[in-house]
């Protein structure tokens, strides 16, 4: 079984926002988390990108600051765009590329589907705290269509890296696919080479991949309403069907309508996910407690007697999380306290406080115990 540690970088909210979608990248014994704020009356209403900061592997932390660089521009007719983190990767000199998905609202702070979502980047210098100016990552997509990066992984992969990122078309379906990315001697970075498009007419197709390199083969993860899926594959670019999260057993994974990660941690691949069945029933879409399980690669299915519970669950979702790989056989996770319940009082955040929730922000180390280290 894994070592995980768990800390908390912040808690407390004021009923009104609450953080929604945390990013983290440790860096040595530094760890540093990008948040967002969340609407609570509204549905996926993002502002206010914050950073945090811990200097001694989670223990402690910074008080959140807002990031004035991204605090997004409202046009003159009241659309207000915004920017979630998406995912961070350390570059070299000290700077982190972070990618960004765009969220667009109008005045009712509904999402505007006239204004396409897009995936931009920018630069964090660590050493001079400071931001370089927001560029759009160009990805293959229809015109009009939402393109989105929310909580991808990133691959290393030839001195370039590979990014899952999703695209909802006209129909509001959703098919997901990977982008090559090489990064210029001036911080552009530019997609290279494409994997092909994973899609189903089931529900609103596959969304949200998340991309894992194990064993000299690549796997990946998609949502979709009715349950999640993985495949594989030899090269990136072309992937086995892809077949319904289960248990080794064949029962389902009971995986619905829920992002789910891959890790590789020591010589094991592991699966990070929500489901039904452990006394959840009062969570929005089962989204709690956050689960991490070993992954028989061979029949692409967790092995039940795995099951470890990553982050509890105190009422709140944890369905929207971050997970990464990190040197020394380790991975981690961060996730915030998403303080909505289940319809018909989805913004009744009382409900959530109920059972202990605070609208914590955990960062969650993984360790491989054989490796000797804690």
């Amino acid at each position: 079984m894994l070592n995980i540690n768990r800390y908390i970088a912040s808690s407390g909210y004021d009923r009104i926002k609450c953080w929604g979608n945390p990013v983290a990248l440790p860096i040595g014994d530094t760890v540093i988390v990008l948040a967002q704020k969340l609407l609570i009356k509204a549905t996926d209403c993002f502002s206010d990108l914050s950073i945090l900061k811990s200097s001694d592997g989670g223990k402690s932390w910074s008080v959140p600051q807002k990031v004035a660089h991204l605090a997004g521009i409202t046009d003159a007719d009241g659309i207000r765009h915004a920017y979630l983190a998406s995912s961070m990767r350390r570059c070299a000199y000290d700077k982190i590329l972070v990618l960004l998905t765009t969220f667009n609202y109008n005045q009712q702070n509904r999402l505007d589907r006239a204004n396409p979502q897009r995936v931009n980047y920018l630069y964090f210098d660590i050493a001079n705290d400071s931001w370089s100016e927001i560029r759009e990552l160009e990805l293959d997509a229809p015109a009009n269509a939402d393109v989105l990066a929310v909580d991808s992984q990133l691959v290393e992969i030839d001195g370039e890296f590979l990014l899952p990122y999703c695209v909802r078309e006209e129909s509001s379906r959703f098919y997901s696919r990977i982008a090559k990315i090489r990064i210029s001697d001036d911080g552009t970075i530019t997609a290279t080479d494409y994997s092909e498009k994973l899609q189903t007419p089931i529900g609103r197709g596959f969304l949200e991949p998340s991309l894992c390199r194990f064993a000299g083969k690549y796997y990946l993860s998609l949502r979709n309403d009715q349950t999640g899926y993985l495949g594989v594959s030899d090269d990136w670019k072309t992937f086995s069907a892809v077949k319904p999260l289960r248990f080794t057993d064949g029962s389902d994974l009971g995986n619905y309508n829920t992002m789910t990660r891959l890790l590789t941690i020591g010589n094991k691949l592991y699966l990070v996910y929500t489901r039904k069945g452990l006394n959840n029933d009062h969570i929005f879409r089962h989204r709690a407690p956050l689960m991490i399980g070993e992954v028989d690669p061979d029949q692409l299915a967790v092995i039940r007697g795995s099951e470890q519970i990553a982050v509890p669950e105190h009422g709140a979702r944890l369905g929207n999380f971050t997970a990464a790989v990190s040197p020394e056989n380790s991975a981690y996770i961060s996730v915030a306290e998403w303080m909505q319940t289940l319809e018909p009082e989805r913004d009744n955040c009382l409900k959530c406080e109920e059972y202990g929730s605070d609208n914590r922000i955990w960062f969650v180390t993984l360790q491989d115990p054989t490796s000797g280290k804690e």
